[in-house]
């Protein structure tokens, strides 16, 4: 599997920077979570990554963690005052322009072009994605009240 990244993505190639920074994010993330008490998971090709190339899908853009909705709105106040000077927390709540309920923490010192609507948004660094995921009742269970 490393000779796939470094065939993709070599050591110092613009994309290994940014995933060596979507690292680093994680890892304060991290840190704030486990203070807090709050779990996450990895998500998507993040997951996928971590398991097939311990690491980054070779060619992957970006990093994933999903959060159960109750944690996440506890992560959405406590990041903001948390986060060190070179990393800012991004929703619709912090920036009129965002467009999408998945929460961002950015680095402030990159500019990474993500879509049209990137020009209008603050904040446009390298980021991590934070994923709210909600409870869904045991319908099993439900299902036997209910009747």
């Amino acid at each position: 599997m490393e000779d796939l990244r470094q065939k993709y993505n070599p050591d110092g190639s613009l994309l290994r920077r940014a995933q060596r920074r979507m690292l680093d994010i994680l890892k304060v993330v991290d840190t704030i979570c486990q203070k807090h008490h709050i779990e996450y998971v990895l998500d998507g090709g993040s997951l996928l990554g971590a398991v097939r190339h311990s690491g980054f899908i070779p060619w992957d853009d970006d990093l994933d963690i999903t959060v159960m909705r109750k944690d996440f709105e506890r992560l959405r106040k406590i990041l903001p005052k948390e986060l060190p000077s070179d990393m800012v927390y991004q929703d619709y709540t912090t920036d009129p322009n965002y467009p999408i309920l998945v929460a961002k923490v950015r680095d402030r010192h990159s500019y990474l072009y993500e879509a049209e609507w990137t020009n209008k948004l603050k904040e446009k660094g390298i980021f991590l994605d934070i994923i709210p995921m909600e409870e869904i009742p045991d319908l099993a269970s439900k299902a036997k009240l209910d009747y």
